[in-house]
């Protein structure tokens, strides 16, 4: 996310964000929950689906000849219906530390 989205703050009272989120770097990620933060009325929700990685740095070590790492727990595939597109897993999870969870 380079820009701000285009509403005024406390706007939604949802957000839904379905797979999404997690094809970019940490920073990106800090920077479109900030957004989402802002524009989020008070109570409001955020629907969330991102895949869940049980042992992310094996799946990377496995597959070194078909992805390339980008910073510590971000990958790009370099081939594929994803390739070129970045996949943050665990390290992003830790950008939603200030929501509280109903589910998981």
């Amino acid at each position: 996310m380079l820009e701000p989205l285009p509403y005024p703050g406390m706007f939604f009272d949802a957000v839904l964000a379905t797979r999404v989120i997690h094809h970019t770097l940490v920073g990106n990620i800090k920077r479109i929950v900030s957004e989402i933060d802002r524009v989020l009325k008070n109570g409001g929700y955020v629907l969330l689906q991102v895949p869940e990685y049980e042992d992310h740095e094996r799946v990377l070590r496995e597959a070194q000849s078909t992805h390339r790492v980008l910073e510590p727990g971000t990958h790009v595939p370099l081939e594929d219906v994803e390739e070129g597109v970045p996949t943050t897993a665990s390290q992003g999870k830790n950008c939603w530390a200030s929501f509280q969870a109903t589910s998981q």
